[in-house]
C-alpha cells in the first residue's frame, strides 16, 4: 500500500507543483483539493484519490515486524486499488 501511495503522492507532486507542496502526503493532496473546491485542477479526480486514500491509509506504515502480519492484504482489493492508481496517473485508461 505505501508504494501506491508514493507513486500516487510523486505525481500529484510534480504534475500540479503549484497547488502541493515538495512533502505533501496523499491526505494533504486530498485536503488541499477538497478545500480548494472546483477551482481545484484535481476537482473532478477527488472522489476517486480519496477513495485510494481511504483504502490505503491504513495499511501504509506497515504492520509492526515483532508480531508478524495478522491480517493478508486481498489479492481483488489490491488489484483495484492499483487499477484506480494507474487510472489517475494517466498510465492506463479506464
Amino acid at each position: 500500500m505505501l508504494h501506491v501511495r508514493r507513486v500516487l503522492e510523486t505525481h500529484f507532486r510534480r504534475a500540479y507543483s503549484g497547488w502541493f507542496g515538495p512533502v505533501d502526503d496523499l491526505g494533504a493532496i486530498v485536503d488541499a483539493i477538497r478545500k480548494e473546491g472546483f477551482r481545484h485542477p484535481c476537482a473532478p479526480l477527488l472522489p476517486q484519490l480519496d477513495a485510494c486514500n481511504a483504502a490505503t491509509r491504513e495499511r501504509h506504515h506497515g504492520e509492526d515486524a515483532r508480531f508478524g502480519s495478522r491480517t493478508g492484504v486481498d489479492p481483488d482489493e489490491l488489484d483495484g486499488i492499483v487499477r484506480d492508481a494507474l487510472v489517475l496517473i494517466g498510465a492506463v485508461k479506464s
